[in-house]
């Protein structure tokens, strides 16, 4: 499922209309159509809104899963921070289980506003997508 998918998902599941997710992201109503129609990427700098819109965390609207535990949830909450309330705290040292260059990944992003963090999300499902489909990058 894509993350559109998964947000007019959420908005049937919530008896949301288009024009309510339009109002609340300051869009026009046909853009929202056109993002549901396909036309249209969904910019990943809605995403946290989007999130808080529908009262789901940040990882479940990209992934459509929830977040396990701080392990699983660490690398993902450092590089777009926790402007979720929704989104699960980190607990405990989050450099376990992480490279060294892991962690220069987050050292680098961690500089970065929101935008640009959400932008660098989605840029590396884009990734993952086209080597998980055997296309390679």
């Amino acid at each position: 499922m894509t993350i559109a998918e998964r947000i007019f998902d959420l908005a049937k599941q919530q008896k949301k209309r288009q024009s309510d997710i339009a109002r609340f992201l300051g869009v026009r109503a046909t853009t929202v159509s056109e993002w549901r129609k396909g036309k249209h990427d969904i910019s990943a700098s809605y995403y946290p809104k989007l999130a808080e819109y529908f009262g789901v965390s940040l990882d479940y609207l990209i992934t459509g899963n929830e977040p396990r535990g701080a392990p699983a949830t660490a690398p993902l909450q450092q590089i777009i921070g926790n402007n979720n309330s929704h989104n699960t705290a980190i607990a405990g040292d989050m450099c376990d289980g992480l490279s060294a260059l892991d962690i220069e990944l987050l050292k680098v992003v961690s500089g970065f506003g929101i935008r640009e963090k959400t932008e660098v999300l989605h840029f590396a499902y884009q990734i993952e997508k086209e080597i998980k489909s055997g296309g390679g990058f």
